[in-house]
């Protein structure tokens, strides 16, 4: 875990005080429900490091990442500017580029996030070809960190976002939420987060909700290089259960190596991206370095709901 960049502040009373109030029903209200889920880009891997710890991210996110994990994490974070490059299969493309500016309060968080599936073959009524169209996904995301204590973060996010196939757009927003706790006294730190709590998305007709999925996660740091981690995630649209476990082992604070195996199961119907309910068990490999301010990661995903990824992170922090 990165050395911590933010003074901490006494209690305040702040909106993150109504986070259990809001967020933790609206998570169990629709636990039972069948309903068309939609939005798949908003739960890929922002970074190559969680991507290589098997996404198990919520409770030790402290950098870029957590604006995907747990903005929570953001009270702990630098200042830094951040890249992502990854690809996948069919021409799939996933880019980001973010900016986070700690202050005496807290730290404050502007990502821009992009999935491009490249040009799509359209077809006519009688099924001919009839040309190509594109498909874009897009999100701004706002977060914001803070300290309550010497151990305990909370943050928020507001999305606003944008899915466009052809000349049709689907417009909405949503909150994320977090908190997390990382004793100085103990080894183990924890986080709980909630995302993607917002409005249904239309196309013409079409109605769906955004992946809405609540986490919980730990992390047990081993000696002073070695990070392990766990994390277990809910999606009540999705009826499905997810879990990851992750390493990451920094050699001379300059080179980590890190691992991690994800897994998820889920029941029932209402996917409208063409995911597959029960995923294949998944292994991820990754590697990092830092020099001079920057560090950069790589990260292999064998198994996902878009094929085998690779992802290229970039972080500059002054």
């Amino acid at each position: 875990m990165s050395r911590r960049c933010v003074d901490r502040t006494s209690f305040r009373k702040t909106l993150f005080g109504g986070l259990g109030v809001f967020l933790v029903p609206a998570l169990l209200s629709v636990s039972w429900a069948e309903n068309r889920v939609g939005g798949a880009f908003l739960k890929m891997d922002i970074g190559a490091r969680s991507s290589a710890m098997g996404s198990a991210f919520t409770a030790v996110a402290d950098d870029a990442d957590s604006v995907r994990w747990n903005p929570a994490g953001l009270a702990r974070s630098c200042r830094q500017l951040s890249a992502m490059h990854s690809e996948g299969t069919a021409d799939l493309s996933y880019d980001l580029l973010g900016f986070i500016l700690p202050t005496s309060r807290g730290a404050i968080g502007v990502t821009a996030i992009a999935l491009s599936q490249g040009d799509l073959e359209r077809r006519d009524q009688s099924g001919r070809r009839d040309g190509s169209f594109d498909a874009d996904d897009r999100a701004l995301i706002v977060s914001l960190g803070q300290p309550l204590s010497p151990s305990v973060s909370v943050g928020l996010s507001g999305k606003y976002i944008v899915q466009q196939i052809d000349d049709v757009n689907a417009v909405g927003t949503a909150v994320d939420a977090g908190l997390q706790i990382h004793s100085p006294d103990s080894a183990v730190s924890w986080g709980l987060a909630v995302r993607n709590v917002g409005s249904d998305m239309r196309y013409l007709r079409e109605e769906y909700h955004l992946p809405l999925n609540g986490s919980l996660g730990f992390g047990y740091q081993l000696l002073r290089s070695l990070t392990l981690t766990g994390d277990v995630s809910y999606e009540p649209y999705a009826h499905k259960t997810s879990a990851g476990l992750g390493t990451e082992y920094w050699a001379f604070q300059r080179v980590a190596l890190r691992a991690g195996y994800l897994t998820s199961a889920a029941r029932g119907k209402g996917s409208l991206e063409g995911s597959s309910l029960a995923e294949v068990p998944g292994v991820s490999f990754g590697v990092g370095l830092r020099l001079f301010g920057s560090q950069f990661d790589y990260a292999v995903q064998s198994e996902s709901e878009w094929g085998p990824v690779h992802r290229l992170s970039f972080s500059f922090r002054f």
